[in-house]
């Protein structure tokens, strides 16, 4: 059975069990669950993703090539990336051992079933927890066409599942669980790695990490272009320190001469103000001097005039006797 391992993240020491891969015999259940335990083991990447593809066979990779489209770009993006064209059958306890381990050891508690074929109706998510995902497609139909549309069915699935993760840190180990309707291989048939010309890349079989300039390489942003362009000359204002500094002087002496004149126009205002005031005591104590001189005239008046008035009276009666 034909087993693909990547890791978006490189994973030091998986890529050079490929070379197992060339010898006649089948790579045990065994030895492949170790391989893969290691691979997940290093716990460097935000989702795990194990695709069940039943039916599917090294001879799929190379006739079928050109519908492959997504899984080839997601190989030659990744850091890390093997093939064992000969192993032997893995069963659902042994992807279900995996799940089990890369949670334990990632401490990762967030699992999901998808269905391959229902891929339209999955819901992504947006956080940046851990994931573990399992993909079951159906089994691949033996008729040429039909295989072909239902390859052409998983590859633009797993780009709808793989694309809409939050993070692009993936490890996808993809096999097929469970017994196979394809003809088995015979050992005497060399074995060949999926996509050679990506897998057996020299590039490819170094351990380099291929997806780390996201993280160290400074961003590039495009120069500013305002609408309206800046004035050559820079505004000079009062505020400037520059400015101040270089007219520290003049400032003092505008600024002592202006509080200056303000506080002799205080004095000259407050003095002509005292100065215009009528003095209101004096003016008091005249009028009450005067009033009392206005009675005693005009009590002597009176007194002046009693006399004269009864001499009048005498007269008259005298006259009214005779």
């Amino acid at each position: 059975m034909t087993t693909l391992l990547t890791s978006c993240t490189s994973s030091p020491g998986i890529v050079h069990y490929g070379e197992e891969d060339t010898t006649d015999v089948s790579l045990s259940l065994e030895r492949f669950s170790a391989i893969s335990r290691q691979l997940l083991a290093y716990c460097n990447s935000d989702a795990y993703v194990f695709i069940n593809l039943p039916g599917i066979t090294i001879d799929d990779f190379s006739e079928y090539k050109k519908e492959f489209t997504s899984l080839q770009r997601y190989i030659h993006s990744a850091s890390t990336a093997v093939s064992f064209d000969r192993v032997d059958t893995p069963s659902n306890a042994t992807f279900s051992e995996l799940i089990e381990y890369v949670s334990d050891q990632c401490r990762i508690d967030r699992f999901l079933v998808i269905e391959g074929d229902a891929a339209d109706g999955y819901e992504p998510y947006i956080d940046a927890a851990g994931r573990i995902l399992r993909i079951d497609f159906l089994m691949l139909p033996e008729d040429q066409d039909l295989r072909r549309q239902a390859i052409i069915d998983f590859d633009k699935s797993l780009r709808t599942i793989l694309a809409q993760i939050p993070s692009p840190a993936h490890t996808v180990i993809l096999t097929a669980v469970g017994p196979s309707e394809a003809p088995e291989r015979s050992l005497a048939v060399p074995a060949r790695p999926i996509f050679p010309e990506v897998l057996l890349d020299p590039a490819k079989r170094q351990e380099i990490e291929k997806n780390d300039h996201d993280l160290k390489m400074p961003r590039h942003f495009n120069e500013p272009r305002p609408k309206f362009s800046e004035p050559q000359l820079r505004y000079m204002t009062a505020f400037d320190s520059e400015f101040i500094s270089k007219n520290y002087d003049l400032i003092r002496l505008i600024v002592t001469s202006l509080i200056g004149f303000l506080l002799i126009q205080l004095l000259v205002k407050s003095r002509t103000e005292q100065t215009g005031k009528p003095d209101t005591r004096q003016g008091k104590a005249t009028s009450k001097v005067s009033e009392p001189q206005q009675g005693d005239e005009s009590t002597k008046n009176a007194n002046q005039e009693a006399p004269a008035s009864k001499a009048k009276k005498l007269s008259g009666d005298r006259e009214i006797e005779n």
